[in-house]
């Protein structure tokens, strides 16, 4: 549940917040609230490390954006957007599944999630494209988040967000 903010964080990012590059954005309704996220990299030696990645093979292919509300690293109230695919991620192939958070205060509780909930979330994507180590994706997302007060419980489903919104980004090909 939690693999794209521990993505972010084993990725070595947090001591590098001044150093980072905004690679894309997140625009969306959440709640009512028009809001913009920004995926960003960070360069340490010859190495990059993004929280907008695509992993794609021929098994099983995973995308995540992980999207922060001032282009540097946070911890607190990042959205998190993860699609899986069975085979070559790609355009207009829908994902085998998606998964959706907001960590307000990061990972400490409470937090908003689509896994458990009974409106499963929708991902498009109109562009999907891969350049060597690099890409690049635009799409839209809608969904239904729910409250989790403690890691490993079951969502509040009296206490939801709704969050509909647009994402433009670069994409790390790992």
């Amino acid at each position: 549940m939690l693999k794209a903010i521990a993505l972010g964080l084993a990725a070595g990012l947090t001591p590098l917040c001044a150093l980072a590059d905004e690679v894309g954005q997140v625009t969306a309704t959440l709640g009512g609230e028009e809001r913009t996220w920004y995926a960003i990299s960070v360069k340490r030696g010859e190495e990059t490390a993004s929280t907008a990645s695509l992993k794609n093979s021929k098994r099983l292919s995973s995308l995540t954006i992980q999207a922060h509300p001032e282009p540097r690293f946070t911890t607190s109230d990042v959205l998190s957007l993860d699609a899986d695919w069975f085979g070559l991620a790609a355009a207009g192939k829908a994902p085998t599944t998606v998964e959706i958070l907001y960590l307000p205060q990061g990972m400490s509780n409470p937090f908003y999630t689509t896994d458990q909930v009974e409106t499963r979330p929708v991902m498009t994507f109109d562009t999907l494209a891969i350049d060597g180590e690099t890409g690049q994706t635009t799409g839209s997302f809608t969904a239904r988040l729910c409250r989790v007060a403690k890691l490993y419980e079951a969502p509040d489903t009296s206490d939801c967000l709704d969050l509909e919104g647009r994402f433009d980004t670069q994409l790390r090909i790992r």
